[in-house]
């Protein structure tokens, strides 16, 4: 498998799923994705769908994903250990209503074990993650149904564990794939490079900011310096209203609207997902509950 077959299945499966609030999916649905948009949309998860209010956090309680015919595709449903935002389950259900796959999760000490199943109960993969006291991952690491490491990623901090400097990945048997340098400036990400095991730059993406910290503009670059692909977030009162994904400068690739309401005292998400010509591709709600933290 080449370095960007494995950095795409690790980010798919990481993608499954985002504790407190962040997009949930599965590495079936994710694998379909163009390892580009993968990427660069994966960079710009900072700001989020719920609404934060004091002393509350928001949860994803469930994911549902449409057709541009409205019909249901999947719902993934996620249960967490009573009052907090630390995930025990995550259920696919297809179309039918019927289990396509099943996440458990286990916590011990700084480790916290992920388990992948299929419909029938067969395992599939496995992920554990190291953390630090502060919480911050150290290391993640997958496993196939055998219990063989697939791929190590580790990650390395600065003094305080406050940003995230370096993400390495290595191969089953250890050996090193490629690795990412994070850049800040007055505490926010504003570069990510990447690198080949020799030490090569790749590629690098750059990152900009509103007052607000929310990230406006993400653009990915090849190792000459030619913009390959960006994406361009808008907001409204503090919340995502829309992204719009391009290839180079600005060929119009796809666009992603927001909408919120309430329900049950949950907060929905909306996203509609368009082509260039407007016509929806696919649909995504999440609901949102609030614990206290």
């Amino acid at each position: 498998m080449d370095i960007k077959k494995l950095i795409l299945l690790f980010i798919s499966i990481n993608l499954i799923i985002f504790l407190a609030g962040c997009t949930t999916t599965t590495a079936s649905t994710a694998e379909k994705n163009d390892a580009k948009a993968v990427t660069a949309t994966g960079q710009g998860e900072a700001t989020q769908a719920a609404e934060v209010k004091k002393n509350l956090i928001p949860v994803l309680v469930s994911e549902t994903k449409f057709q541009k015919t409205g019909a249901v595709d999947t719902k993934t449903v996620n249960t967490y250990k009573d009052n907090t935002d630390k995930l025990i389950s995550s259920i696919v259900y297809d179309s039918s209503s019927e289990i396509f796959e099943k996440t458990t999760v286990e916590y011990k000490g700084n480790e916290t074990i992920y388990s992948y199943f299929d419909k029938d109960g067969n395992l599939l993969r496995t992920k554990k993650t190291v953390s630090n006291e502060n919480g911050a991952i150290l290391e993640t690491t997958l496993y196939d149904i055998k219990g063989k490491q697939v791929s190590k990623s580790v990650f390395k901090y600065n003094s305080d564990f406050s940003e995230k400097t370096k993400w390495e990945i290595y191969n089953s048997k250890n050996e090193l794939l490629g690795y990412s340098a994070y850049i800040y400036e007055n505490g926010k990400n504003t570069k990510t490079e990447n690198f080949s095991p020799q030490g090569d730059m790749e590629e690098y993406f750059v990152y900009s900011y509103d007052k607000n910290r929310n990230m406006t503009e993400s653009s990915r670059f090849n190792k000459s310096g030619k913009k390959v692909s960006g994406i361009i977030f808008e907001y409204k009162n503090n919340l995502p209203a829309s992204e719009k994904i391009y290839r180079g400068e600005r060929t119009l690739l796809n666009e992603i609207t927001y909408d919120y309401s309430e329900k049950g005292g949950k907060k929905i998400e909306r996203q509609t997902i368009k082509a260039p010509d407007s016509s929806i591709i696919e649909i995504i709600e999440k609901e949102f509950s609030f614990i206290e933290k």
